[in-house]
């Protein structure tokens, strides 16, 4: 018998067996019920807006403790949503003008909502479509309860027929199959019955995709060749190679079980590598840190064996509230970091806000094409007392342990000496007040093709460098890497990606100061050598991919040279 097989991007590496289960489509019915006047239904919105929120807040816990601190922040970005003054008064409009329902108010704010980011065409946008419908389901949800009449199945009235997934359960292991899903959806899985999830859709970098990672979850997303007739079949999911076979054979179950043995294997092999040194039988020395995102993360990343933070990235500070945190939550949030990691070296990068990232009080303009405009480096620049603020925290926290600060997006030698103005003057402003600080090392991130040409000019005014490849790839092949149509292009292996590194590297070492790599590419186990080859002085990645690039450096017998 021939197996039948689909084939999708993979999540993770990790293999699992059961029956194919296609998601439940779930059905709702919009109350047809007169308004009662915009008191009484605004009332009714808000009652069921603060009653989401409460929710949000408890899958922020669960989320804390099933999977991580950053993980947790696609549930503050949640209750950030139902705190939007735009979209509350989008529904506030619809009950008074149009006089319709609460229910029906905000079935069609979100689709307003969402058509609008849908007619943006930009990834950045689009991607978080599914945590505005996350919301807006979870909304009409408590609507709908306050209503009188349960639904049969929760959410799914801004989804078609067809994209329309319920929660699943059972009590027999089995890989759910949907067309997408949500992010609270995702965390209320079942993993006593769900072994893996193959979605039709999704995007590798979705709040889902990070969710199912972190769970642990084996999972293929964008997933082709998908047939309904599968239902009930046994299948695997090798998630290494990004393949589902429909009632695999003998042979195939076979080479599935010693994957997974292995993968014990090396997995135990690991946690024996926690506390040796990052250095191959040649001789080879590198830094191995941890790229984190909140305080808590810093625990997680010296249980791992890291050496140091690598990339603190400060954004979860502005994210998800209503106004800019003050100079002293700032400043407790690194010293905190700087406490756990119990004196290694803290790099603290500067906000990275914009693109993506746009927190409703800043007032920030809305942008054609985010991603090139007012963001990081820029938005501190253009507005200096934000930029004070943080500066300064960075500068009392350094006085508490062995902090580093690094600047973004730089594509001029300008910008990097009105930084560094600014972080001398922000100095003088804490010694006037008696306040304790420490001038820390400065570095900036090579993140775009422009920074990493004008490397041996850069290289002139900061301590250290930083190369963030998941933007220097981006930049350099012009490809969204979270578009599904051009994420193919994005390679890693680009001879313009790498010569740029390489320029990079080359021009840090000859003016005496080290090198990082601190994005994606630095957990990818393939291209471990080539940095190596190239001089690289520290790679930070993720903490739970700290061990396994300490192996790959311990096991690596020859020195790597590169040919071209």
């Amino acid at each position: 018998m021939k197996v039948a097989y689909g084939k999708g991007v993979s999540l993770s590496g990790r293999i699992a067996y059961g029956k194919i289960k296609f998601i439940t489509l779930r059905k709702y019915e919009i109350s047809a019920r007169p308004a009662e006047g915009f008191e009484a239904e605004a009332a009714r919105f808000e009652t069921a807006r603060r009653l989401v929120i409460a929710r949000q807040e408890e899958l922020y816990e669960e989320a804390l403790e099933k999977a991580s601190a950053s993980v947790a922040q696609i549930f503050e970005a949640h209750i950030a949503i139902l705190c939007d003054e735009e979209l509350l008064e989008k529904v506030r409009h619809r009950i008074a003008q149009r006089k319709t329902n609460a229910m029906q108010a905000t079935l069609r704010a979100f689709r307003e909502i969402t058509d609008e980011m849908l007619a943006t065409e930009e990834t950045a946008v689009t991607e978080r479509i599914a945590d505005v419908r996350d919301v807006a389901n979870l909304l009409l949800d408590a609507l709908a309860e306050a209503e009188g009449g349960a639904l049969s199945e929760p959410g799914g009235a801004l989804c078609t027929e067809e994209d329309a997934p319920a929660e699943s359960s059972g009590r027999d292991s089995f890989i759910m199959v949907a067309e997408d899903l949500t992010p609270s959806e995702t965390l209320r899985i079942d993993r006593n019955s769900v072994c893996g999830v193959i979605l039709r859709g999704g995007s590798v970098n979705s709040h889902v995709s990070i969710l199912l990672r972190s769970m642990g979850i084996p999972a293929l997303v964008q997933c082709e060749g998908i047939e309904r007739s599968w239902d009930g079949m046994p299948a695997v999911i090798d998630s290494a190679e990004g393949t589902v076979y429909i009632e695999p054979d003998e042979r195939i179950l076979n080479e599935m079980r010693e994957r997974q043995q292995d993968e014990k294997k090396r997995t135990a092999l690991l946690s024996e590598l926690k506390d040796l040194p990052s250095v191959t039988p040649y001789g080879r020395r590198i830094r191995i840190c941890a790229n984190i995102e909140s305080p808590e993360e810093a625990i997680a990343a010296r249980e791992n064996g890291a050496e140091g933070i690598g990339l603190l990235r400060t954004e979860f500070l502005f994210m998800n509230r209503h106004t800019y945190p003050d100079e002293n939550e700032q400043y407790e949030a690194y010293r905190k970091v700087l406490e756990a990691m119990k004196g290694m070296r803290v790099v603290i990068r500067t906000i990275d806000i914009g693109a993506d990232k746009t927190p409703s009080y800043m007032q920030m303009e809305r942008e054609r094409n985010p991603v090139l405009g007012l963001r990081s480096i820029r938005l501190c620049l253009a507005r200096p007392e934000l930029f004070r603020t943080q500066l300064r925290a960075i500068l009392r926290a350094a006085a508490c342990g062995d902090a580093a600060i690094l600047f973004p997006m730089i594509i001029s030698v300008e910008e990097v000496r009105k930084s560094k103005a600014l972080l001398t003057e922000c100095g003088k402003e804490l010694s006037e007040k008696g306040i304790p600080w420490r001038m820390p090392e400065t570095g900036v991130m090579i993140e775009t093709p422009a920074a990493a040409l004008i490397a041996e000019d850069l290289a002139k005014e900061v301590d250290f460098f930083s190369i963030g490849t998941n933007d220097l790839l981006q930049y350099t092949c012009a490809v969204d890497r979270g578009n599904g149509l051009v994420e193919y292009l994005a390679d890693p292996m680009h001879p313009a990606l790498q010569r740029l590194i390489r320029m990079t590297v080359e021009a840090a070492h000859g003016a005496g100061i080290p090198v990082a790599i601190c994005g994606e590419l630095g957990a990818d186990l393939s291209v471990t050598d080539r940095f190596l080859a190239m001089g690289v002085d520290e790679i930070s990645v993720h903490p739970v991919a700290v061990l396994p690039l300490r192996g790959k450096v311990r096991s690596m017998k020859e020195e790597p040279v590169i040919c071209n």
